[in-house]
């Protein structure tokens, strides 16, 4: 991609939510979640590949996402290693920048992913003409970021609420449109959301459910969950509350050193080190937000998920939560399979 070219196309793709969307903005460009739809080709991947690396890499192949700049992929996982390789050899007219995510949060974790931070800023200014990264730039989309994450832990709240009567796929819709929108677009979308809440006297017939687990790009199982006259009151996933829920610090001396340490102790995901702390905080949360069930759903072949959930069943049989875990394809799935075992479980369960 030539100068020119790079100037013109002023969005950016990350694919995982330990990607500061800071830095992007940092360096004048709008992130955007890489959340393509439609079929995932095996031509170039091994079939046996979590299906929403391959959507990614078909969606490139087939130039569905036409003026990106570039795209961030992390080091989230073997499959997301792959990508990187792949996206090299296949769509080279693309920049990709590799970020390398530490497992861990201590203090050289911190440190050496302030590191990888810097090296990805500094990339994005050699390669792709973006603004230089000073500390000013970086507080100020600190700043701007903050700003969506406290709007949408209000949404989050509202969803939770035992007054409201916002569903859970309105708040999915909303996680997607913030996936894509700019930030000022989105900002003034999530106020508009907020102003319509709908207030009821709630109804206390309706099972809670807490619908938990990686990445979605459609609100099918949603709607299926709530086609049964359930209420999903939490999304914790990482388009949902797990990317919200954390601030990072604004008048930090060293703003990038703010950044790697927020990412890295927010919310966690499977790929993070501490399986016990992952399912305490998701049991706490179904507590604190008065779930009758859990449903967790994972991307086919994504094995850092497939480990909690031994564990985490188990966790909840001793709450006396219902437990349910569903798996996708991410490009389409099974629907008519899924909807019958939600329909079935919530029948039989709550």
């Amino acid at each position: 991609m030539n100068e020119s070219t790079a100037r013109e196309s002023r969005h950016v793709l990350y694919t995982c939510s330990y990607v500061p969307e800071e830095i992007i903005l940092a360096a004048g460009f709008e992130p955007r979640r890489y959340l393509p739809k439609g079929s995932s080709g095996d031509a170039y991947i091994h079939p046996n590949t979590c299906g929403y690396v391959k959507s990614m890499l078909n969606a490139a192949l087939e130039e569905k996402d036409p003026g990106t700049a570039a795209i961030v992929i992390a080091n989230s996982c073997d499959a997301m290693r792959r990508l990187y390789d792949l996206w090299q050899e296949y769509v080279p007219a693309v920049p990709a920048f590799f970020l390398d995510v530490p497992k861990r949060t201590d203090t050289d974790s911190i440190a050496f992913f302030a590191t990888e931070l810097r090296k990805l800023a500094e990339g994005m200014e050699r390669d792709l003409s973006g603004a230089a990264m000073s500390d000013e730039n970086l507080r100020g989309a600190i700043e701007t970021c903050n700003e969506v994450r406290s709007l949408m832990r209000e949404v989050f709240r509202e969803q939770r609420s035992a007054n409201g009567d916002v569903r859970g796929t309105e708040v999915f819709e909303l996680c997607l449109e913030g996936a894509t929108s700019t930030k000022a677009d989105f900002t003034a979308r999530i106020r508009r959301f907020l102003a319509a809440v709908p207030q009821s006297n709630g109804n206390r017939h309706e099972s809670r459910i807490l619908l938990a687990g990686g990445v979605l790009n459609s609100a099918d199982l949603i709607a299926e969950v709530e086609n049964t006259g359930a209420r999903v009151i939490v999304l914790d996933s990482c388009v949902g509350l797990r990317h919200y829920d954390h601030q990072v610090e604004e008048l930090s001396p060293d703003p990038m050193e703010a950044l790697a340490r927020t990412y890295l102790a927010k919310p966690a995901c499977a790929r993070m080190e501490g399986i016990e702390q992952r399912i305490d905080r998701l049991a706490g949360t179904a507590k604190e937000a008065g779930a009758d069930a859990v449903v967790f759903c994972s991307v086919k072949f994504c094995d850092t998920f497939l480990y909690d959930i031994p564990m985490m069943s188990q966790r909840f049989k001793e709450l006396g939560i219902p437990f349910l875990w569903i798996e996708h394809d991410y490009a389409a799935g099974d629907v008519e399979r899924d909807k019958n075992r939600v329909e079935t479980f919530l029948e039989v369960s709550v």
